[in-house]
């Protein structure tokens, strides 16, 4: 399609080495020209270390399109690896930068589609640089059209590296990217690639790529074959020379690929593309969890057996404890096996007999709440979750065991059955205190109380007492699972139960209750959105709370009141009332300082006090308080920072720095102080690195990430940086797509923040797109104005759902300045 030379670009300023692509003569057909304009486009909105750079573009005399790009001095990343003699773990490092490249040009809804040694090429100081978009594919909502591969289309693609989508002419995704990696990452590891084609004519390609599963890389490496290598030399592979570069045996080298790195590269090439890895990100995470010895999600299906063979060789100073605890559970409930028999023995003297049945509970309950020792050692929910199904599995046999014993142990036992089961949810991933992380494992565990709970005979206060401690559980569970109307669900249930208890008893245990419940559906209510139907809730609860702080004055009561108050104010301030929000928040913090006085000093309460300044200072800025949420921001910064320190594992902690970083930001850049602007949102921006390499499924990071990105597009805008404006806010788009996509993985929609957010970033795109072509001519400037008029397009489309669902406020400037810039991009365009 092109030529690509070596030339020098000279100004003013520098005088630098550059690559100049153009077409061909002769070649200049209208297909040629569209996919030779789309790769200038890619390139134009990707700004990665690892993607070669667009530094410029124009037309030659002879009106030929052109485009400049960093030169590149370096190798194909095979050749660099065998070269300089890298191992496996070497080879799998620099692959990961590809992924990453590869992740984020599908970020910004570009697909490859040509991911191959030729295409990556790696400089003198070891940085792979991914080239050549020329038969990219853009998936927004304008470009949705898919090129049918026929058989002139299959030169558009490598069949060694192609998906079975992409040489069946087949729609094409991120997931083609991710077969691709795959069959890449199979080259560079084995030396050899994964198909062998009798012919290079389509149907045997596509009977190849189709059909034909590869072979397991490790025995791959047991080749002998003549193999043609990207820079197009033809040379014998064997065991000898494929191990010398690697890992210096053969045997060695294919110990090393077995398990792990097999399962991996062919989980990647799934011919199924649901099958593979969702993302080139999360494939590259799977490689990093076989570098540091964990469970790969490649080999999920392997057994407890597995995960543990990785625990042991991760851990093994931890492992005595940690099998220690899991031992104490097994015998435990053993031991309520035993024990029951004992108390069958005794049913003449059913006094007695409950009695034994309250002790076996009350052993199998200590022996689960040693599990808190598991958290200690181990953060792994995985690496408990087969025992988990087994204990759970085994109390609900108990529970069916006895329904047949005399009804006071029966009513002891199966009572002390659900609760351990509800338990064993908490320490596995629960909300109520420390837990291994295993949100899955809670919900399964918190079910299986559910239909012990039915199956037991218990008074109606016993029933209700458990039915509000298990069914708030799992609304919690079910939430963090986005099961949203089950959550919704369980917190009725909930709250029914929690107000039959609080007519017969209006203590404050029962009062208590009744307004946890009540909190709880008021939350769900406001995280789908409707802070409207949760007002009169939050209201009614915090009342019942202001009674009980009032007449116990205890710890627990002045707490609950401090939690009701900062709900009231996030539900306030969702509605726009931000002065009351502002006096929600203020006595919020007011109430906590005092747990912080009280004695003995309470510092879990103080950091609260000093986190809720974050709302605060976030209803500032919306205020235009600038100056007064910058000083909020500050105050809480250190608190802050020490909460993330002191638990490097708890991702909330991570995400309130970030979050507070984002904000002091924000009243910067509002104050006009730009170089302090910029200093915290890059304190914002390395902060959320590090939180997403670990958490990179954590919503609210995701939704920073977004935030981020909007911030550097504003400050390069205001600076004058157009191009690169649009190129931040563009990623900024990305990311708030990014969010969609896991909600409704979740089966939940992009709720009305976000939708604002993705609307306001295609608008700052549009602008930003359009202010840049100004700066611009030629070829350039119209691909500007192009893109201006399309992401403005897709922002009015946002507005007007946002505007037809009466989320947005009348005279929503919005409504009125997008369609006006549109005019202009018309008919800057000619039509």
């Amino acid at each position: 399609m092109g030529a690509v030379y070596l030339a020098v670009r000279e100004d003013d300023r520098f005088r630098r080495q550059v690559a100049l692509k153009v077409i061909k003569r002769g070649m200049d057909t209208e297909e040629i020209l569209r996919r030779f304009h789309l790769e200038r486009q890619v390139l134009s909105a990707l700004t990665h270390p690892n993607i070669a750079r667009l530094l410029d573009g124009g037309a030659m005399d002879d009106g030929r399109p052109f485009f400049v790009l960093e030169y590149i001095e370096g190798q194909t990343i095979d050749a660099f690896c065998d070269a300089n003699g890298l191992n496996v773990e070497q080879r799998l490092r620099l692959f990961q930068k590809v992924c990453s490249a590869v992740h984020y040009a599908h970020q910004n809804l570009v697909v490859h589609r040509d991911l191959k040694p030729h295409n990556i090429l790696v400089t003198l100081e070891g940085e792979p640089k991914l080239l050549d978009f020329g038969i990219a594919k853009l998936i927004n909502t304008q470009l949705m059209q898919v090129t049918v591969a026929t058989g002139p289309q299959m030169r558009l693609m490598t069949p060694e590296y192609a998906s079975p989508e992409q040489v069946r002419g087949a729609p094409v995704s991120t997931a083609s990217d991710v077969y691709s990696l795959g069959a890449l990452l199979y080259e560079i590891l084995t030396g050899h690639r994964p198909y062998r084609f009798e012919s290079r004519i389509e149907q045997e390609i596509v009977r190849v790529v189709c059909e034909v599963d590869p072979e397991r890389p490790s025995a791959a490496v047991s080749r002998i074959e003549e193999v043609r290598t990207s820079d197009g030399a033809t040379r014998r592979v064997t065991p000898e020379t494929v191990a010398r570069v690697r890992e210096g045996d053969p045997t060695r080298l294919r110990r090393r690929l077995s398990g792990d790195l097999d399962d991996i590269v062919l989980k990647a090439m799934e011919k199924a593309p649901p099958k593979r890895y969702p993302s080139a990100q999360q494939m590259a995470e799977d490689i990093q969890r076989h570098i540091d010895g964990m469970p790969v999600d490649a080999r999920a299906g392997r057994g407890a057996a597995y995960r543990a063979q990785k625990f042991v060789r991760r851990r093994r100073t931890l492992v005595g404890s940690a099998g220690a605890v899991f031992a104490a559970l097994v015998l435990g409930l053993l031991a309520t096996t035993w024990q029951w028999r004992l108390a069958e023995a005794a049913r003449d003297r059913a006094r007695n007999a409950a009695e034994a049945a309250g002790a076996v509970v009350d052993g199998v309950s200590n022996s689960v709440a040693r599990l808190d020792g598991l958290v200690a050692v181990s953060t792994e929910g995985e690496a408990a979750q087969r025992p988990l199904d087994e204990a759970v599995a085994r109390l609900d046999a108990l529970h069916r065991e006895v329904e047949g014993q005399e009804d006071a142990v029966r009513r002891v036992l199966q009572r002390g059955l659900v609760s351990v089961a509800m338990l064993l949810g908490d320490r596995a991933g629960g909300s109520r205190g420390p837990n291994a992380g295993d949100n899955a494992g809670a919900l399964r565990a918190y079910r299986v109380a559910a239909d012990m709970l039915s199956r037991t005979a218990l008074s109606e206060t016993e029933l209700l007492r458990q039915t509000f401690s298990l069914y708030t559980r799992l609304g919690d569970a079910q939430h963090a699972d986005g099961l949203q109307d089950e959550s919704m669900a369980s917190y009725e249930a909930a709250e029914r139960a929690a107000r039959r208890l609080a007519a017969g008893d209006g203590g404050a245990p029962a009062l208590r209750r009744v307004s946890v419940a009540m909190m709880s559906v008021a939350q769900s209510l406001l995280r789908a959105g409707n802070a409207e139907g949760a007002l009169p809730i939050v209201e009614r609860a915090v009342s019942i709370r202001e009674d009980l702080a009032r007449t116990e004055r205890t710890t627990l009561a002045t707490r609950d009141l401090g939690v009701g108050l900062s709900t009231l104010g996030e539900t306030l301030q969702a509605l726009g009332r931000f002065d009351e929000a502002e006096r929600a928040f203020v006595r919020c913090i007011e109430v906590r300082r005092t747990l912080v006085d009280a004695p003995p000093q309470n510092r879990h309460q103080r950091d609260l006090a000093v986190a809720q300044t974050r709302s605060l200072a976030d209803l500032l800025l919306k205020e235009g308080e600038s100056a007064r949420a910058l000083a909020q921001v500050e105050e809480a910064w250190p608190t802050l920072e020490r909460l993330r320190d002191q638990d490097p594992q708890d991702a909330r902690a991570a995400a309130d720095l970030v979050e507070a970083a984002i904000l002091g930001a924000r009243a910067l850049r509002d104050l006009q102080r730009d170089a302090d602007a910029r200093a915290w949102t890059d304190r914002a921006a390395a902060g959320l690195d590090d939180a997403r390499r670990r958490w990179p499924d954590e919503l609210q990071l995701m939704r920073q990430d977004a935030a981020v990105t909007m911030l550097r597009g504003d400050l390069e805008r205001r600076a004058g940086a157009n191009a690169e404006a649009a190129a931040w806010f563009r990623r900024a788009v990305g990311a708030y797509r990014a969010v969609g996509a896991h909600l409704a993985a979740m089966g939940r929609d992009l709720g009305d923040v976000e939708r604002r957010g993705l609307g306001l970033a295609l608008w700052k795109q549009g602008e930003a797109d359009r202010a840049a072509a100004e700066q611009s001519d030629g070829e350039a400037r119209r691909g500007r104005l192009a893109s201006a008029r399309t992401a403005l397009n897709e922002s009015l489309v946002v507005y007007r759902d946002l505007s037809q669902k009466g989320k947005l406020a009348p005279g929503t400037e919005a409504l009125t300045e997008i369609p006006r810039l549109i005019a202009l991009c018309d008919a800057a365009l000619g039509g």
